[in-house]
């Protein structure tokens, strides 16, 4: 394991976990649409496709917040 460059400011770190949250949430939410979409009663794949798509991308969001968060020694766990 590597010292972080520069250590986070703890307010600095639960403002870059909530966003972590709100990528996660619009994940599922764009997840949940693309899954109405793509329903055989509802078909619009089009539509489907561009949920899907969405949601990849806000959990790419999560992921490179959750890289920055790792190399500069935050956590997304409450520590004690």
């Amino acid at each position: 394991m590597t010292t972080p460059i520069l250590k986070l400011a703890p307010a600095v770190e639960v403002l870059i976990i909530e966003q972590i949250n709100a990528e996660f949430n619009a994940f599922y939410t764009y997840q949940a649409f693309q899954a109405h979409f793509d329903r055989h009663d509802v078909a619009l794949k089009n539509t489907a496709a561009f949920f899907k798509k969405s949601a990849e991308e806000e959990i790419e969001h999560a992921r490179m917040f959750i890289s920055y968060l790792n190399k500069r020694g935050g956590s997304l766990f409450k520590r004690d």
